[in-house]
């Protein structure tokens, strides 16, 4: 993994929270590759100190090897009944929350999500004095979480077909 340096000595750590359900639209075969450039962007401007994607890992057996290798957690979210994808969206949330209150050095959040139930996380994120950046897929991000967050991406503009977009 690409060393991520502080553009400031007093720049907050990041929280990097996956919702790979979400992302799977946009993300390659090459997933190392999209998630290094998307960790060399610009819009990292702190030490990443916490990374974590979120999913039922058996869906995608194929991510698990690259992922690991950029030291990011896998959350295993099991997906049954009719609410699949929400298992997955709870616990991002749950966990965001959790670093909020138990990590003061976190002060920037990055979701990698389009999906609309996190505007209520991104809202209590600000609330308690969080930078929420929000990273999405244009075809099927909710403008209601894009339009939540202090700032929103699209996921296919910082990774591109040659690199990250300046």
């Amino acid at each position: 993994m690409a060393e991520v340096v502080p553009s400031s000595p007093t720049a907050p750590a990041v929280a990097l929270l996956i919702d790979f359900d979400n992302v799977t639209i946009g993300v390659r075969s090459n997933v190392a590759d999209d998630l290094n450039k998307l960790l060399e962007s610009d819009i990292i401007r702190g030490k990443v100190a916490v990374q974590r994607a979120y999913t039922d890992w058996r869906r995608f057996p194929q991510f698990i090897a690259p992922l690991s290798e950029l030291s990011i957690e896998l959350i295993f979210a099991p997906s049954s009944g009719s609410g699949q994808r929400h298992a997955t969206v709870m616990r991002l949330a749950i966990d965001a929350l959790e670093l909020a209150f138990t990590r003061p050095d976190i002060g920037v959040f990055i979701l990698l999500s389009g999906n609309s139930h996190l505007s209520a996380l991104v809202f209590k994120l600000k609330e308690h004095g969080k930078n929420v950046i929000g990273v999405g897929n244009r075809g099927s991000a909710s403008m209601e979480l894009s339009q939540a967050c202090d700032e929103y991406y699209w996921y296919d503009e910082l990774i591109g077909p040659s690199g990250i977009t300046q």
